[in-house]
């Protein structure tokens, strides 16, 4: 039975807050570049920048609810449709940008320009370093009939534990493969390194009035989750700062990036619960 889509306002203030996150890593990235590692001022944009770093889970975690709630709407394109729009509304753009940013990089020295090199970087998005996220979300899209069977067939507790073992072991694959001499340098453009927040924002949208209730009840404990993710941040500056290694805090990144989301999503329900 086909359902009307509802559109669930919070998520756009969650978008919008993650695009000015995005902003923020930007702008601050000269600071992180060229600061002195010690120095106070650093430390004063690093806490930022480092707390900024899961919107990529964010938006994928954003987008995967989001087409979770238009399963069985009466918006649900065909499969065939869904591409073609997916296509022209995000790979169309995302390669006229890449040759635009390509000849630019021609014109300034940046790079001598071939057409292999340019093709190559189009299938990677290796042109310019953040366009990689639209090789990933791509790939996402392109298994949409995957993730409507999983959802609908497949517990919730089942589906995200084992897309977090994916993810966990996507991100040691690269490590690996050096063992065996391979060097294999696309990790973070495999849909799998991050299957785990898609997953999670797939039954966050078929759930959503549970989540949504469960973080209403507990907004306290959602927020005093931002304790470890602070911690998390402080260490990754000391480790930063003076060059020493006191846990590898990669391993906790499924973690954090998780209690941040949910505490981001608590902040746009209660943006939206003001209005």
């Amino acid at each position: 039975m086909k359902i009307q889509y509802k559109r669930i306002a919070e998520l756009d203030y969650f978008n919008v807050i993650a695009c000015l996150a995005v902003i923020l890593i930007h702008v601050l990235g000269i600071g992180i570049a060229e600061l002195d590692p010690k120095s106070f001022q650093m430390a004063v944009i690093y806490i930022p920048w480092r707390l900024s770093q899961f919107v990529v889970s964010a938006f994928l975690f954003s987008g995967a609810a989001k087409m979770s709630l238009s399963f069985n709407s009466s918006f649900e394109l065909s499969y065939g449709k869904y591409v073609i729009e997916r296509c022209r509304n995000i790979l169309l753009p995302y390669m006229i940008f890449s040759v635009i940013y390509y000849v630019v990089f021609i014109k300034i020295g940046y790079i001598r320009g071939s057409f292999s090199e340019l093709f190559s970087g189009i299938i990677t998005g290796g042109i310019s370093g953040h366009f990689y996220y639209i090789i990933v979300v791509m790939q996402f899209y392109l298994l949409r009939p995957v993730w409507k069977k999983i959802v609908y067939c497949i517990p919730w507790y089942i589906s995200v534990l084992c897309a977090a073992l994916f993810s966990f072991f996507t991100a040691k694959a690269g490590y690996v493969l050096q063992l065996f001499d391979i060097n294999f340098i696309y990790t973070d453009k495999v849909f799998l390194l991050y299957i785990y927040f898609w997953i999670a924002g797939l039954y966050a949208g078929r759930y959503y009035e549970r989540l949504y209730g469960s973080l209403k009840d507990n907004s306290r404990a959602v927020y005093a989750s931002g304790v470890f993710v602070l911690i998390c941040v402080f260490l990754a500056y000391i480790q930063f700062a003076y060059k020493i290694r006191i846990f590898e805090l990669d391993n906790f990144k499924l973690i954090t990036d998780t209690l941040s989301i949910f505490i981001l999503l608590e902040v746009s329900i209660a943006i939206n619960s003001k209005r």
